[in-house]
Formats: C-alpha cells, sequence, structure tokens
C-alpha cells in the first residue's frame, strides 16, 4: 500500500510544489535533446533510409523494454523509501546519460540499443517516483491548477527549445550541445532539494492486494478496467511521434526544420487544448472524440499516397491534434479516477501497473519498427504508418465508447460516481511526453 501525503496549501509546502513542477519541466527541455534530437542525429550516420528505421526501433525498444522489468522493480525501492531521494538519484542518473551522450559522440549510431538502454534507465528511476510523489504532494484542490500551468509551460517549452536546440546542432556539434544541456541538469539537481516528502512508515508495494481490492468492488474495477485497457492503447500510440520525425527528415533532411516544425505545431495543439478544455464537458464531446477520430486517417493516407512536404505537415497536424485530444482526456482519467474512488493507499500499485503498460506496447511497435527497417521497403514503411494512425483513431473512439456507456450511466445509477463526473467536468488537463 501506498503511504497517503495530501499537501496543505502552507508556503513551505506551496514552496515543495513549485521546485517539483520546475524540475519536470527541465526534464522537458532535456527529452527533447536525448529523444528528438538524438534521433535527428541517427540520421546524420545511417547509409540508408531502412538502416536509419532500423536504428530508431532498435533505440526505443532497447528504452522500452528495460522499463518494464525496471519499473516493475523499482517500485518496490520507491514505496518503503522516501520518494524524493529516489527522484533525486533518477536525475543523477539523468546527468550521466547527457555526459555518456557527450564521449559516445559519432559512436551514438552504431549502438543505438545503448542509447535507448541508458535512456531507460534514466525514466524507470525518475517515472517511478515523479507519478508517485505527484499524486501524493499535490492535493486533488491543488491538483488542477497543477496540471493546467504544466500543460501549458511544456507547450511553451516545446515552442522555444526545438527551435534553439535545432538551430544549435545545426551550427555546432552535438556534443557541445550535450555540455549546455549537462549544465541544465545540475541546475535540476539544486532545485530537486526544494522538494519534500515523508517517508512511508510500514509501506509495503501490493499489485495482489491490489486487484483484490478491485475484484471486490465492482464499481471500481470496472472504471479501473477502463484505464488500464487504455494504457494499452495510448502506448502503442507513443511511436507516431517518433514516425512522424523519421518522415520529417526524409523530406527536410535537417535538425533546424524538425525543430522549427516541433514549434509551430506546439502553438496549434496548445490552442486546442484551451478550447477543448474550456468549452467541452464530459457527456458532450461525442462530436469532438468523432471529429478528431477522422484526423490520423486523413492525414497518414495523404502523405502515404503523395509524400511531400505540405502532405508532411498536414500529417503532423493532424497527428498532433488527435494526440493532445485523447492524451488531455485519458491523462484526466488515469490521475483523476483512483481518487475520486477514494482509493489513495494503492497510488504506487496503480501507477506502476499503467507504466507497465504503457511500456508493454511501446516495446510491440517499436518491434514492428524494427522489421520495418530490416526489410528495408518503404512501401512497406507507408503502409505501417496508416495502420499505426488508426490506433489513433481507436483511441478517440475507445473514449467515446467509455463515457456515453459507462461515465455516463455510472453517475445516474451509482451516487459514489457522482465526484467523478464532476471531476471531468472541469477543465481538461494533462501531461503528453510523460513517456511516451
Amino acid at each position: 500500500m501506498a503511504y497517503s501525503y495530501d499537501i496543505t496549501t502552507s508556503k513551505k509546502d506551496n514552496r515543495a510544489n513549485v521546485c517539483l513542477f520546475s524540475c519536470h519541466m527541465i526534464l522537458t527541455i532535456v527529452d527533447l535533446f536525448i529523444s528528438t534530437f538524438l534521433v535527428a542525429y541517427i540520421f546524420q550516420y545511417c547509409a540508408t533510409t531502412s538502416e536509419y528505421i532500423f536504428a530508431v526501433g532498435q533505440f526505443y525498444i532497447s528504452n522500452y523494454a528495460f522499463n518494464i522489468v525496471a519499473i516493475w522493480l523499482i517500485s518496490y525501492i520507491v514505496e518503503k523509501t522516501n520518494r524524493v531521494w529516489m527522484y533525486r538519484f533518477s536525475l543523477v542518473i539523468e546527468l550521466g546519460v547527457v555526459l555518456v551522450a557527450i564521449f559516445m559522440g559519432e559512436k551514438i549510431a552504431a549502438f543505438a540499443w545503448l542509447g535507448g538502454l541508458m535512456r531507460g534507465v534514466f525514466e524507470s528511476f525518475y517515472y517511478s517516483s515523479y507519478n508517485v510523489l505527484k499524486q501524493e504532494m499535490v492535493s486533488r484542490k491543488s491538483m488542477q491548477n497543477f496540471t493546467i500551468l504544466l500543460q501549458v509551460i511544456s507547450k511553451v517549452v516545446n515552442i522555444v527549445v526545438p527551435v534553439v536546440l535545432g538551430a544549435l546542432i545545426s551550427v555546432s556539434t552535438y556534443a557541445n550541445i550535450a555540455i549546455y544541456i549537462a549544465v541544465i541538469c545540475v541546475i535540476q539537481i539544486a532545485i530537486s532539494f526544494g522538494i519534500k516528502a515523508h517517508r512511508p512508515e510500514g509501506s509495503k508495494l501490493r499489485i495482489i492486494g491490489y486487484n483484490k481490492a478491485l475484484t471486490a468492488n465492482p464499481n471500481a474495477k470496472r472504471i479501473m478496467r477502463f484505464v488500464y485497457l487504455g494504457c494499452l492503447l495510448y502506448g502503442l500510440n507513443t511511436c507516431l511521434s517518433i514516425l512522424v520525425n523519421i518522415c520529417v527528415m526524409f523530406q527536410y533532411g535537417s535538425t533546424l526544420s524538425l525543430g522549427a516544425i516541433t514549434s509551430i505545431i506546439s502553438i496549434v495543439t496548445m490552442v486546442v487544448v484551451i478550447l477543448v478544455g474550456k468549452f467541452t464537458k464530459v457527456g458532450k464531446r461525442s462530436w469532438l472524440f468523432m471529429v478528431t477520430a477522422v484526423l490520423p486517417v486523413i492525414g497518414s493516407l495523404s502523405f502515404a499516397l503523395m509524400p511531400s512536404k505540405v502532405t508532411l505537415i498536414i500529417l503532423n497536424l493532424c497527428t498532433s491534434i488527435a494526440a493532445v485530444v485523447y492524451g488531455s482526456v485519458f491523462d484526466l482519467y488515469r490521475n483523476g479516477n483512483l481518487k475520486e474512488l477514494g482509493m489513495y493507499e494503492q497510488i504506487t500499485e496503480h501507477q506502476t501497473l499503467c507504466e507497465v503498460l504503457f511500456n508493454i506496447s511501446r516495446v510491440t511497435s517499436f518491434g514492428l519498427i524494427m522489421l520495418l527497417g530490416a526489410v528495408g521497403n518503404m512501401t512497406s514503411f507507408y503502409i505501417a504508418l496508416v495502420i499505426f494512425h488508426l490506433s489513433a483513431t481507436a483511441m478517440l473512439i475507445y473514449l467515446l465508447v467509455y463515457e456515453k456507456k459507462y461515465l455516463i450511466k455510472n453517475s445516474l445509477d451509482k451516487n459514489e460516481n457522482s465526484d467523478i463526473i464532476e471531476q471531468n467536468n472541469l477543465q481538461i488537463t494533462g501531461e503528453n511526453n510523460e513517456h511516451n
């Protein structure tokens, strides 16, 4: 069972929340460097298109395969220790990954699997502790404001940082930029000492016990089963942004263009998040799900049939809008449903299951991408591009069915679910990069 910690509104606790928030924002910058631009860096040292696709698949499959086992095991430690020390340790690992990237230099492309493994080590420690810290530190009343601000600032970061890093990498070397990122990591570690958390007493991770608790409560089981099935679909969609980045490199062949396009799309998605949050409510957004469910199909088909810079922009825009819609809604259910059910003591168990399911799906999707690289046929790549984008369509339909068939029915038939409906009528919030 997890340690229940509901933070108050004291200045000290507010300061701790700000420090946690700031550290996670810095992670966005570092992760953009490690993932997006590392993929672009690999592109420069791969002789053929198929070799590049294979290397990207190799990088991410080693990353997420490691996560499956590591997150499960590390969660046992997180549950029995002060979470903040595990969190700080993950930031030290993050700095280590950046430093290793500096020394590996041109060898990164040849050892893509090793780069993915290093990223997996960091992600496993980071998300095992961060997800639990956020759930325990941020009160239910403060969670909405916390997540709204988190999403807005992350979009701003995604607008500015890609252009800056892309321009710097184009005129400098990967190693020089890595040094700058390493300095940022040191600052992040220093900020983390402002995070305060309590050490759990007699706590132990009990996945089986959590499953029994859900089984004993059919209503809770039905609600959380939706979340866990959704994790599998959500995990498949992780590869969509990577596939789009691959297409950008095919068409433009430069990190500057990749950064500029990422920034432009971030502006559009930030506007979409604000509109969705302000003008939609649970049970009254079926039209939104239906409209956005068509977008991934339109975008992927247009690029697969007529590959060009114009259709690439269409693909990127359609994919990003769909992702921000299903990501915002699903993240709200993932982080809100358990608390609304009053199951505070199972936070660690819940977050562990979510992360493991995410990564199982991710291994599957990137395994298929590796296979595409081995085949070396662009026609197969375009067919797979369309098929993968159908998973985003499936995710949106899944959310539509859930809200109409389960959530609304529960709100009418069961009083204990009324607070879930109230919570989801608030502004839609969520974090889109948490690993994915």
